[in-house]
Formats: structure tokens, C-alpha cells, sequence
């Protein structure tokens, strides 16, 4: 056989990639295009364009063959080596052009592929005949190879060429069919960045939403695609539109979503997950989310990538109980120790295991959940190179994850692991440092407090606070959500310099009259001003802090603030947090009273509010009446308290609570059950003190006996 002949043979026998005569042919001819003996390589080297052409796309059925690899690979050296021979398929026969350029784009990973189809594509973008020239289909296909090589300019540019074209030709915009749209889509989302990208997306997304037949005729790799390319504009109205008329389907149409494999389930999802508060979107993801819960060959068919995809995408959605099935089902796998999950497991890489730890995190209280992020902490503290290799996002993600379960070996020694990487002085380390954005620092710093006796985890929290105090731009980037969660950290570590010094630099914000600082003050809502207030007042002493407490004291009991807009666990933080700032008898002190008169005020006209009071919050808010001396209040709140206080000595509640706890909680009682202006209540007091008696008894036991057991551990003690 000559060249053309080859060629020919070749081309035809692509058309039955699947039977097993058709491909041992063909790569018996492919092993001649790669021999070096004398008539095989002149063979090689007499085929022309079209040739050349022909045969790239015919050994493209086949590119999981490693004779048809080596054989695609010996012709893109000539495509990428002889200009004439790259030249010669020209405009006058375009389809030379873009067969060869689909075909090398099978091989996206291969070097040689690579550059033959990086010098095709220098083609496009430099000769506006041959861009020109290209119809609907051919566009299309050709963004579909170029997008192979998103990272590469001659790719982009020659695929903004064709954006170009897509966005500005209303007919080659309109001539394409539903395959196409799809894949050009799924294309241009590779430059989610570049204007002309974004631009011919849209235009195509217009036609998604506005076409219903064009909408409708898309199979499921296409829907799940088309999604995948929208997710990247999720600001755009027209992507937004487009995404839910496409998710209207996958609700409704049960077969199509049906016919999803195991990738496009996964992919589908994450899109989806970009528009959590819309209702269609929701559904559709719920209708997947119930086939990975149903289906255990579906589930367990997911890889790496997919699960981990997945599980993002569902813990957008952590209150649905289609979700939390679906997330629970994949959390098994990542437990099981059957082969192919631990081979899942082990097979995440850095990103992967963080993404997962922070979509896990969201149902914490699982079991299921807690087991599977425990398995993936052991590999973040067990294997330096994966903990190594996580840069500054994954290890927010991961530590914010990891502190919901504090308590839990595994999450501690993980966090630890990572929080040496903060701490180190090495290259990488101090670059991780310096490269987290506010929002990260503010995250790391919340994970962290949840470890405050450990120095490992202070050390790092308090070299993030270094940045805090001393870069302004980081400082002032933080949104009200993340100033009160740093400002929370860092009082856990109330004595150190370091955190001292951000709180400071964070509550001038709080005091601060510039525009964005006045706005980030009056956008805290009530848990954030909740647990501001209980930070600030970890620093009694500082006269700085104090000013930024009593600006945001002074917006309580107002709109948007007011005292029905707290849970009673905040208001007794509250209560709690201004008795400390007002423990002088000054004008704080009469501020305190004056803020807290009004709850007083609002408790008795809900009293109702105590039915769901936990005995803590009951103390903590009782005691700051009582250190405040204020008598009025007390006298309002005496009874509610003291019935909620019986309800739940009675229902044995109270003997999960802290022995600190029930002390604070005798403490706001004390005066009820000895002041004469509060001697109506004496006699309830006692009764309740009564009750609280065996609940002390009880927590004292426990001590004692866990001391004895310490005490007998110590070598030479009876």
C-alpha cells in the first residue's frame, strides 16, 4: 500500500472504531507509520495535506491505542516541522485544517500533538480567510480542540478569533444546532475571563432560554455540559436564564436525567451549585442528589474528581434531605475499606481532600460525615507531602472544616499539621502566609481559636495576626462577617501582644467614620454584633476597644437590631459582654444598664422567649443583671427565669452543662435568693437552688473522681 492508499484504508476503516477487525486493521497500518524501515518511513514522509489529514483523523477513533498514538505523533512532527506541509491545508479545503486540529486534540497532554496543533491554530487567528471560511459546525468543532489547550496563546487567540465571529454574526450564531451550542459553550468557558469569550457565551446562551426546541433537543451530555459553561458567567443574566431552563429539564424529564453517567451527575451538580438560591436549580441537583443516594452503582462508579465534585456541590444545599442522603452515601465510600474506596480515598490529591473536608463540614453533627473527614484528616496529618502541597485556599478550607469537630483527635492533630506549615520560616510556608486573602486570615483565625491551649495553633493564629495589625489593604478588605469572626478568635488569646494589636486595628474600623467603615458597622447583623461585642470585652482595659463596643452597643434595640432579632443564646453574650465593659462605676457602667434595661424590658413582654433558653444563657444573663446591681431587671425577669431554670432541673438537662456553667448560672440566681429588694422571690430561689443541688453534687463527683484517677497515674502517689 502507497501512501494514499494507507490513507484511504485508514479513513474508511474509522468508520467502525468499535469492531474489533476495523481496529486491528487500522493499527496494523499505523504500526507502518511508525517503523523505521526504509519503505515505511518514505511512506510516512510522500503523504500530503490531505493525507496527513486523513489518516490524524481516522487514528483518532482509536486514542487509547498505543499504535495509534506513536502513529498520530510521527505526522504531527511533520505538521509542526514543515511549514508547507502545515500551509497546504488551506481555506480552499477547510475541513484539512480542522480535521487535523480535532484530531490532535485526543492527544491533548502530548507534546508533539500539542505543537502541530498550536501552529494550525496560529493559522486561524493570523489568516482571516481561513477563520472566515469556517461554517457553524466547523466553529464549533474547532473551539471544542482548541479549548484542549486553554493555558496556551496561540489557542486562546485563535479561539477569541472565532468568538469573535459567534458574538458579532447573528446567522453563524443561529445556524447552530444543539450539539453545537453545547460544545461551543463548554469551549469558550475555558477563557471565562476574556471579554470575547464571554460575550459569544452569552450570545449562544440567549438562544438556550429564549428557543425552547433548541433547548429541548439537547441529550444529556450536552445539558451537562451547556451547564458546566454557564457556571462560569453565574452573574450573567443570560447564563442564569439559560442554567434553568436547562434544569427545568432535568427536574421534569425523568429519563434524561436518568441517562446521566456517573461524570456528567457530577458536573451537573457543581453548575448547578453556582445558583443555590434559585428554586429550579435546587430541584434539579435534589433530583440528581436522589439517584447517588438510590443508585449504588451510580455512586460507586464516581472517581476521585466526581466525588469530590459532588460533595461541593450538595453542601450548598445541607438542609435538604435529599442532599444530606446523597453526601452521606459518597461520605461511605470515603470510610469503606474495600479496595476500590480506599483506592479513593488514597487517590485525592491536595485540593480534592480540602474540598471535601469543607463539604463535609456542613453536617457535622452526621456521623457518617464526621467518620469520612476523619479518615482524610489522618492523610493531611500523616502525609507531609499532601499537607506540603495544599496552597493557602485548601488550607482555609480544610481548617475551617476541621474545627467543627475539635474535640476529635484526628481533626486536632490535622490542624496542628497544618497550622506548623504557618509557622515555618521555609520559602513555601512563608509565602502560604503572606498569599491568604482577609477572608482566608479571618477563617484561619476562627479555626484556630477552637484550639486555644494548644501552642501550635496559637503560634499560627498569632502570626496572622501580625499581617492583621500590620497590612491596612488586608485589614480594610474584610467584610463585617469576617471582622467578627477574627475579632472572636483573637480573643481567645486576650494576653498576646500580637492579638491585642489586630483587635485594635480591627475596631478602629468599627469607630471609623470613612464610608466603607461606617457601612461595614451598620451591615453586622445580630450574631455578628452578638459576638463582636463578646470579643471586645475581652480587653477591658483597652479604652480602643471600648469605643467600638459602645458604637455598636449603641445600634441595639433599633432596626434592623432589635432585641427580637437575637436568640436568647446571643442576648445572654450580649448581657455577658457588657457587664465586663461596665464592671466600673462610670459612665459605662450606665450604659451597660441603659443597653440592658431593654432587654429587660422585651423578656417580660415575651417571657415566652425562655422556653427555649438553654441554663448557661439563663446564667450568663442573670449574672450581668447581678454585677450591674440591677434590681429592676431582675425583678421583671425573676419568674420566667426561675420556671425555665425547674423545667430544666426537672427534665435532667442541666447535667450536660459545664460546671462553670451551672456556677455562673448560681451566681445570677444569688440575688434573687438574698436581696431585699427581691424578696417575693426568695422563696422560688431557694426551691430552685434545691433542685440545682444534686446537678453540683453531681459535677463536683465527677471531678473529684477524675482527679483521684490523674492523681493515681503520678508515679509515688497512693
Amino acid at each position: 500500500m502507497d501512501a494514499l492508499a494507507v490513507a484511504n484504508a485508514l479513513n474508511a476503516l474509522s468508520k467502525w472504531p468499535g469492531a474489533d477487525e476495523a481496529r486491528d486493521a487500522a493499527l496494523a497500518l499505523a504500526d507502518r507509520l511508525t517503523s523505521e524501515a526504509e519503505g515505511d518511513a518514505r511512506l510516512r514522509e510522500s503523504m500530503d495535506a490531505r493525507e496527513v489529514t486523513n489518516a490524524l483523523n481516522a487514528l483518532s477513533k482509536w486514542p487509547d491505542k498505543e499504535e495509534a498514538r506513536e502513529a498520530a505523533l510521527r505526522l504531527a512532527e511533520r505538521v509542526s516541522s514543515e511549514p508547507q506541509l502545515c500551509q497546504s491545508m488551506d481555506g480552499q479545503n477547510v475541513a484539512n485544517a480542522l480535521n487535523a486540529l480535532n484530531a490532535l486534540s485526543k492527544w491533548p497532554d502530548q507534546a508533539k500533538a500539542r505543537d502541530a496543533a498550536l501552529r494550525l491554530a496560529e493559522r486561524v487567528s493570523s489568516e482571516p480567510q481561513l477563520c472566515q471560511s469556517m461554517e457553524a459546525r466547523e466553529v464549533a468543532t474547532a473551539l471544542n480542540a482548541l479549548s484542549k489547550w486553554p493555558g496556551e496563546d496561540e489557542a486562546r487567540d485563535a479561539a477569541l478569533r472565532l468568538a469573535g465571529r459567534v458574538s458579532s454574526e447573528p446567522q453563524l450564531c443561529q445556524s447552530m444546532e444543539a450539539r453545537e451550542v453545547a460544545t461551543a459553550l463548554n469551549a469558550l468557558s475555558k477563557w471565562p475571563g476574556e471579554d470575547e469569550a464571554r460575550d459569544a457565551a452569552l450570545r449562544l446562551a440567549g438562544r438556550v432560554s429564549s428557543e425552547p426546541q433548541l433547548c429541548q433537543s439537547m441529550e444529556a451530555k450536552h445539558v451537562s455540559n451547556a451547564l458546566n459553561a454557564l457556571s462560569k458567567w453565574p452573574d450573567k443574566e443570560e447564563a442564569r436564564k439559560a442554567a434553568l431552563r436547562l434544569a427545568e429539564r432535568v427536574s421534569s424529564e425523568p429519563q434524561l436525567c436518568q441517562s446521566m453517567d456517573a461524570r456528567a451527575v457530577a458536573t451537573a451538580l457543581n453548575a448547578l451549585s453556582k445558583w443555590p438560591g434559585e428554586d429550579k436549580a435546587r430541584d434539579a441537583a435534589l433530583r440528581l442528589a436522589e439517584r447517588v443516594s438510590s443508585e449504588p452503582q451510580l455512586c460507586q462508579s464516581m472517581e476521585a474528581w466526581e466525588v469530590t465534585t459532588a460533595l461541593n456541590a450538595l453542601s450548598k444545599w445541607p438542609d435538604a434531605d435529599e442532599a444530606s442522603a446523597a453526601a452521606l452515601a459518597l461520605a461511605d465510600r470515603l470510610t469503606s475499606e474495600a479496595e476500590g474506596n480506599a483506592r479513593l480515598r488514597q487517590s485525592m490529591e491536595a485540593r480534592a481532600v480540602a474540598t471535601a473536608l469543607n463539604a463535609l463540614s456542613k453536617w457535622p453533627d452526621q456521623a457518617k460525615a464526621r467518620d469520612a473527614a476523619l479518615r482524610l484528616a489522618e492523610r493531611v496529618s500523616s502525609e507531609p507531602q499532601l499537607c506540603q502541597s495544599m496552597e493557602a485556599q485548601a488550607v482555609a478550607n480544610a481548617l475551617n472544616a476541621l474545627s467543627k469537630w475539635p474535640d476529635a483527635d484526628e481533626a486536632s492533630a490535622a490542624a496542628l499539621a497544618l497550622a506548623d506549615r504557618l509557622t515555618s520560616e521555609a520559602e513555601g510556608n512563608a509565602r502560604l502566609r503572606q498569599s491568604m486573602e482577609a477572608q482566608a486570615v479571618a477563617n484561619v483565625l476562627n479555626a484556630f481559636s477552637k484550639w486555644p491551649e494548644e501552642d501550635k495553633a496559637r503560634d499560627a493564629a498569632l502570626r496572622l495576626a501580625e499581617r492583621v495589625s500590620s497590612e491596612p489593604q488586608l485589614c480594610q478588605s474584610m467584610d463585617a462577617q469576617a471582622v467578627a469572626n477574627a475579632l472572636n478568635a483573637l480573643s481567645k488569646w486576650p494576653d498576646a501582644d500580637e492579638a491585642s494589636a489586630a483587635a485594635l486595628v480591627l475596631a478602629d474600623r468599627l469607630t471609623s467614620e470613612a464610608e466603607g467603615d461606617a457601612r461595614l458597622r451598620q451591615s453586622m447583623d445580630a450574631q455578628e454584633v452578638a459576638s463582636t461585642l463578646h470579643a471586645l470585652s475581652r480587653w477591658p482595659q483597652e479604652s480602643g476597644l471600648h469605643e467600638a463596643a459602645w458604637c455598636l452597643a449603641a445600634r441595639l434595640g433599633w432596626a434592623p437590631l432589635e432585641w427580637s432579632a437575637f436568640e436568647f443564646r446571643q442576648t445572654g453574650q450580649i448581657a455577658n459582654a457588657l457587664a465586663r465593659l461596665g464592671r466600673d462605676e462610670d459612665g459605662n457602667a450606665v450604659l451597660a444598664r441603659d443597653v440592658l434595661m431593654g432587654v429587660a424590658v422585651h423578656l417580660e413582654l415575651y417571657p415566652e422567649r425562655f422556653d427555649s433558653a438553654e441554663g448557661r444563657h439563663v446564667g450568663m444573663l442573670l449574672k450581668a443583671f447581678a454585677q450591674l446591681r440591677m434590681h429592676d431587671a431582675l425583678r421583671l425577669l425573676a419568674t420566667p427565669a426561675l420556671e425555665r431554670v425547674m423545667t430544666l432541673c426537672q427534665e435532667g438537662r442541666l447535667r450536660e452543662e459545664p460546671l462553670e456553667s451551672v456556677g455562673t448560672l448560681c451566681m445570677g440566681l444569688l440575688p434573687l435568693a438574698r436581696s431585699p429588694q427581691l424578696q417575693r422571690h426568695r422563696v422560688r430561689a431557694l426551691q430552685t437552688f434545691d433542685a440545682l443541688k444534686p446537678v453540683v453534687e453531681h459535677k463536683i463527683d465527677a471531678y473529684l473522681r477524675q482527679a483521684r484517677a490523674g492523681q493515681a497515674l503520678v508515679p509515688g502517689c497512693a
